[in-house]
């Protein structure tokens, strides 16, 4: 479901990240539209939302599909503590994996999934420990 605030968030994150400004649509089709259960985990200090992660729920895992956040909030690590977040909502809904996404070894933007042990990569059509 469509709400301004996350939306503005991720128009916020996006300017600062990948110098873009996504449009609404943009914003829809990407996190919004989808065949699966997705939720939103929503941070917030106080009444400032500072970091919200898009995730889907599937029978035996957790998909994080994006986490934007705000920029001044950088330095506390806001992608990190999502992906804690993410395996502890794992943990409690007795669901084995936690499903980071794609993996690009050259892409130094991908490099933070490599910290979460134990981590494995499907290659060649067999999961391989990172």
């Amino acid at each position: 479901m469509f709400h301004a605030q996350d939306f503005a968030l991720y128009k916020t994150y996006c300017l600062f990240r990948h110098n873009q400004s996504p449009t609404e649509d943009d914003y829809s089709h990407f996190l919004i539209q989808s065949p699966l259960m997705t939720h939103i985990m929503r941070y917030w200090a106080g009444p400032t939302l500072f970091a919200a992660a898009w995730i889907d729920m599937l029978p035996m895992s957790i998909s994080s599909v994006y986490c934007a956040y705000d920029p001044a909030y950088m330095r506390r690590s806001p992608g990190t503590l999502s992906i804690l977040l993410q395996i502890e909502l794992c943990r409690e809904l007795q669901k084995p994996w936690l499903y980071l996404g794609f993996y690009v070894q050259a892409s130094p933007r991908m490099r933070y999934k490599k910290n979460f042990q134990p981590c494995q990569a499907l290659m060649n059509q067999q999961w391989r420990s990172l």
